[in-house]
């Protein structure tokens, strides 16, 4: 988790984000939600059982890939924010 958020501070300012990773992560961080400037953001195959609430302050994010994770439902943040109309 911590080489995770170590990421994320380095991917502040990009729009772009991937974390697809070889050793599929478990959680992740709530730290995503300083990234306001991300407009996709790639999680696919993972072990995510959950989403932080802070994913919901990513208002420029338009594309959000989930795909081969363990999600059953999303944080109600992201129901109110722009990401919603993107699935």
């Amino acid at each position: 988790m911590e080489y995770l958020a170590g990421c994320l501070a380095m991917e502040r300012y990009s729009t772009k984000v991937g974390l697809s990773c070889t050793v599929p992560m478990e959680e992740l961080s709530p730290e995503i939600g300083n990234l306001t400037s991300l407009e996709e953001l790639c999680l696919v195959h993972n072990r995510l059982t959950v989403l932080p609430p802070e994913i919901g302050n990513l208002s420029n994010l338009s594309n959000l890939d989930l795909s081969y994770n363990r999600l059953a439902s999303l944080p109600p943040e992201c129901r109110r924010s722009a990401i919603m109309g993107h699935f």
